[in-house]
């Protein structure tokens, strides 16, 4: 379980891939004699085929192209089929999608000296300039 994946997009990505590539990897074959019960050890860690066994789960808050190659590169697509992604965000509907297509849209840049005054000056924007004139277009 990787929580919070993308915290690690600020690391060198190659070095993030290379640390989830050798996860549940042996480094060597251990003295079996120091490990107690051999039987213990799983066939698919000694045959090197963990990589179609193993469970990976990525948790982030966004969807990343990194993450889905990162994810498409731990998984094998010929053991258990098409990989599983899981898109957990909730769909918030917003008030550009439900204005019907006929109602022309304008997206204006308001200037603004500092952040500190930039809701005045956008309230006193929309009150000048464009809510007065559309008042004295109907009047």
């Amino acid at each position: 379980v990787v929580p919070m994946l993308e915290v690690l997009l600020m690391q060198n990505w190659a070095r993030v891939q290379s640390v989830i590539e050798v996860i549940n990897k042996p480094l060597e074959m251990r003295d079996t004699s120091q490990l107690g019960d051999f039987r213990r050890l799983k066939p698919q860690f000694i045959e090197g085929t963990s990589k179609k066994h193993r469970q990976n789960i990525f948790l982030s808050l966004f969807p990343h192209p990194y993450f889905k190659s990162l994810f498409r590169s731990v998984t094998d697509e010929s053991v258990l089929g098409e990989p599983q992604e899981i898109d957990g965000s909730p769909k918030i509907p917003t008030a550009v999608e439900s204005i019907p297509l006929r109602v022309r849209q304008y997206f204006l840049r308001v200037p603004a000296t500092s952040m500190k005054d930039a809701h005045q000056e956008r309230l006193k924007y929309f009150t000048e300039k464009l809510y007065h004139t559309r008042l004295q277009y109907y009047l």
